[in-house]
């Protein structure tokens, strides 16, 4: 015996966006992470016309394990970066691409978290 059932099938497309990359400074706050993070693009110096190579990110934890991360990402890796969310440490790099307005905040309240992010470290250090 047979029956005819209608179902539902998800396909997925592939479809070629071009998004804005930030050519200064940014600074953001992830809420759900307590996360701070500095991004400063780079620009080559051995070129005619500079071009951007690659971001610095400082990431600041702030949560109950306080700690201050370092990483660089480099441009042409961004492709890859933005297909494989799996990659720990590149979250603010999708984030800043796909939602650059999110989470925005100014110079100093990044600096006010880094503060009391080495404040936290120095009262680590005591003990």
């Amino acid at each position: 015996m047979k029956i005819k059932i209608t179902q539902i099938e998800f396909k997925s497309v592939a479809v070629e966006k071009e998004f804005e990359l930030p050519t200064f400074p940014c600074y953001y706050f992830i809420t759900g992470e307590i996360n701070s993070y500095s991004v400063v693009p780079r620009f080559t110096s051995w070129e005619k016309e500079p071009t951007l190579y690659r971001y610095d990110i400082i990431q600041i934890g702030l949560s109950f394990e306080c700690k201050i991360d370092a990483y660089s990402v480099r441009v042409h890796e961004l492709p890859d970066i933005l297909k494989d969310h799996k990659k720990q440490g590149h979250s603010i790099m999708r984030r800043i691409v796909y939602y650059p307005t999110d989470g925005v905040r100014t110079k100093e309240r990044f600096m006010n978290d880094f503060d009391q992010a080495i404040n936290e470290l120095k009262i680590l250090l005591k003990y």
